[in-house]
Parts: C-alpha cells; sequence; structure tokens
C-alpha cells in the first residue's frame, strides 16, 4: 500500500515504527491520531464538565446500589421468591454498574485525571484512539493507485473515495463523541482515547524518540509487520489550480461527467 499523495509506508527501524508496534492489539486495528491545537480555557472546561459527570454517574451509581440493598431487604416477598427477584435485580444492576465502571468511570478517573496529573493542559495535545477493523486503507490505496490526474472521471472518484473516508475518521475521533461528554453516552461512534499510549507518547516525544508532528490527523495500519500512515492532514495539499476545480464540479454535480 502505497501512494505519493495520503499514503506512506512507516520505516521499520523508526520510533513511530516501534511506538505503534507497542502499542497495538492482537487483532491490529491500529489507531488514529490528531493534535488538539483548541485553547487551553476550552480543553479546561471540558475537563470540569466530565469530572462533573462522572461524578454524578459514580453518586448515581451509590445510591442505586444502596435503594436495590434496601429493596432486596424489604419486599414483601416469600423467601424463596425474594432470592430469585434479589438474583435477578442485582444480576442487572452489577451488568449496568459494570458497563459504565469500563467505559466511562474508569478511563476517565484512572485514564484522564492521571493524564491531567502529569501534564496538564498543553496549547497542543496529542489524541490516540484505537481505529476499528472497518477503517480499512485498502480501498484507497486502490482508488489512489488506479486513478489518473489526468482523468476527469478517475479523479471525482478518488476524490470521493478520499472524502469518505476522511469524513469517517474525523467522525471516529470527533471531540464531541468522545465518551465522558454527555451527548455521546448514546452515540454508536462512542469512544474512548488509549491513555497508555498518550502517556508513552509525551514520554517518546520528552525523550527525543519521535516528534510531536508525526501525530497529526492520520490513520495507522499494519498488515504482516509493515505500518502504513494514511496522512490525512495532507489533503489541503493534495490538489490545486484546475484538478481542484475538477474535483469540486464532479463532487458538486455528478451528472455532468
Amino acid at each position: 500500500m502505497s501512494s505519493p499523495v495520503l499514503l506512506r509506508d512507516v520505516l521499520p527501524d523508526t520510533g513511530i515504527h516501534c511506538f505503534m508496534t507497542r502499542h497495538d492489539n492482537k487483532q491490529a486495528n491500529g489507531f488514529i491520531t490528531r493534535l488538539d491545537r483548541a485553547p487551553v480555557r476550552d480543553k479546561k472546561n471540558a475537563f470540569y464538565r466530565a469530572l462533573v459527570l462522572n461524578l454524578a454517574i459514580l453518586c448515581g451509581l451509590i445510591v442505586l446500589a444502596v435503594l436495590t440493598v434496601s429493596n432486596n431487604l424489604t419486599a414483601p416477598y416469600p423467601p424463596s421468591m425474594r432470592l430469585a427477584f434479589a438474583l435477578t435485580q442485582d444480576l442487572i444492576v452489577l451488568i449496568s454498574f459494570w458497563i459504565l465502571l469500563r467505559s466511562t468511570l474508569i478511563p476517565f478517573f484512572y485514564g484522564e485525571c492521571r493524564l491531567r496529573s502529569h501534564h496538564g493542559f498543553r496549547e497542543t495535545e496529542v489524541v490516540i484512539r484505537r481505529s476499528p477493523q472497518s477503517l480499512r486503507l485498502e480501498k484507497l490505496a486502490a482508488a489512489s493507485q488506479n486513478s489518473s490526474i489526468g482523468d476527469k472521471h478517475d479523479l471525482g472518484m478518488l476524490a470521493r473515495s478520499i472524502d469518505t473516508f476522511s469524513r469517517s475518521a474525523q467522525r471516529l475521533i470527533s471531540p464531541q463523541l468522545l465518551y465522558y461528554r454527555a451527548s455521546a453516552l448514546l452515540s454508536k461512534d462512542y469512544w474512548t482515547l488509549e491513555y497508555a499510549a498518550l502517556l508513552d507518547a509525551y514520554r517518546a516525544v520528552s525523550d527525543g524518540e519521535i516528534t510531536e508532528d508525526i501525530f497529526e490527523f492520520s490513520v495507522w495500519k499494519q498488515e504482516h509487520g509493515r505500518w502504513t500512515a494514511c496522512e490525512l492532514w495532507r489533503l489541503q495539499e493534495i490538489m490545486t489550480g484546475e484538478q481542484e476545480s475538477h474535483v469540486f464540479e464532479t463532487l458538486s454535480f455528478p451528472e455532468k461527467k
């Protein structure tokens, strides 16, 4: 998989290759990265809102646990029915507890709070999440290899492939769908940060193993131990002049071919 436009093979002996290999999972999902340059004030506000939200969830779980135990002890049923009722109710409550703990509370209090205590709030921050397996580079690579910049139709197909892939990646790493935002709790694209990778990334940058700008908006995938980066931050450099006009016309007026 290679392309002079977006796709770049990562050299095996580089720091970023070692970093990605060290943190990838057994399914070789890869990662999506970007640099967050939002104002520090906005980052602090987001953190404190998330703190309030997670404290509210934690308090709600504690109250629910107390009410569940109390209800089990005072339920107006015969002992045998009370036991069956208590076991069923407790199982439902425990599953709910586990889901919220694993998806929200533990990542925030053990991950986000630990990250902020070590590194505070920065003007430029690294964002890393694990990529879903559904986000694949093969189709984008094929479109890049088969397209001809001089052919208006092929250029339009390439542009649509890039646009679709970029939009998918942007949504997958959208801060509005991050796990500690109340608006994201019911979203199918709800996601969490990879805190172990983030802490290691800051250490690697501090030690000079890698540079911070390597984490610009990109999708990182490996195949048979070889890493490929889809550098979506380069989109603004892909086409200019007449080529850009062709792409715009093709995307805006698909009936004109």
